[in-house]
């Protein structure tokens, strides 16, 4: 590359520096072309600058550019598509000029004059797999794939399932239109589980992707129930020929108690049920209208709402003496 100082300054301005070109660029289009070509520094003295342009070395055309900063710049257009072209820059004082080396750059393709080929061939399975989910209820998952494309050229699906991905099994979904679907059961708590679709025209098979689910937690399981440790300890009868007192006396935990009762009849198949407060470890009840000489049946209960304790049947005859008489009775 020639070298040239810039001439023409007065005694008093400061020694001049020879600009250097350091880059060339262009950035094609289909019939333009923005060409920049960068120098060392901003030129000082300058009066031209530029761009050589050509189909080749001999016949360019010399075109003023800008410059920007440090750098020479030239939009261009009215370029042939697809087409090579030589350039390269210049600056100049007026009297001395420099030059870069040559460049070339080829212009776009005109999208209006490519060919397009022979277009592609008919697709032979014009059916896809838009997409796949799963709606999971609990134990229950509805599995779904929508179809896109032309679904009436698929011939078989199946969806493969299971909780390992090279293990899975396959099952026959149920076509609806453009959507296919399949319904599971029984599925395990907490329980990863893998799916995919795969669609069949008879000859050519597509598969959607592995998706995958997981079933809820199990319900926290409720606490055993405390043992029922209430016990019935005695039953005693005070009777007389106007009224009978039958008392149950308590043991163990009384608080479980839900239900305490006393069972009283003229025979087994004939009692009734009189329900009881149990007081102080104990419950009572009294029993008017007896008729004296009589003999009647009777149990004491208690219950804590599952489990039912009872002594066995007793029985107890009214007594037809005037003065009251106490019959103690036990189980």
């Amino acid at each position: 590359m020639m070298l040239v100082l810039f001439s023409g300054c007065e005694e008093q301005c400061p020694a001049p520096v020879a600009p250097e070109i350091i880059s060339l660029e262009a950035y094609p289009e289909v019939h333009s072309a923005r060409m920049v070509s960068d120098l060392k520094s901003a030129p000082w003295g300058m009066v031209e600058c530029g761009f050589y342009i050509g189909k080749d070395k001999i016949t360019l055309e010399r075109i003023e550019g800008a410059l920007e900063g440090a750098s020479i710049v030239l939009d261009l257009e009215g370029l042939s598509a697809e087409t090579t072209y030589y350039y390269k820059s210049f600056i100049s004082n007026g009297k001395n000029e420099i030059g870069s080396g040559f460049d070339t750059f080829t212009t776009e393709p005109d999208p209006e004059n490519v060919d397009p080929g022979p277009g592609p061939d008919p697709d032979p399975f014009p059916a896809g797999i838009e997409s796949i989910s799963a709606s999971v209820d609990c134990l229950t998952a509805v599995l779904n794939a929508t179809i896109s494309g032309d679904a009436s050229r698929i011939t078989s699906a199946a969806f493969w399932f299971g909780t390992d991905k090279s293990r899975m099994q396959s099952y026959a979904a149920v076509r609806n239109g453009s959507r296919f679907s399949l319904e599971i059961r029984d599925l395990e708590y907490s329980t990863t589980y893998y799916y995919r679709i795969v669609i069949s025209n008879g000859s050519m098979t597509k598969e959607s992707g592995t998706a995958s689910f997981t079933t809820e937690d199990a319900p926290a399981k409720e606490p055993d129930p405390e043992p029922f440790t209430a016990e019935i300890e005695s039953v005693t009868v005070d009777s007389g020929p106007y009224q009978t007192i039958i008392s149950v006396r308590l043991g163990g935990n009384v608080s479980q108690v839900k239900k305490a009762a006393i069972m009283f009849g003229v025979s087994e198949d004939k009692m009734k049920e009189t329900v009881c407060t149990v007081q102080d470890g104990m419950y009572y009840s009294i029993f008017y209208g007896l008729e004296p000489g009589s003999t009647y049946c009777y149990y004491a209960l208690i219950s804590d709402g599952t489990t039912e304790k009872r002594t066995m049947t007793s029985t107890m005859t009214v007594p037809e003496e005037s003065s009251a008489d106490s019959l103690r009775g036990g189980f």
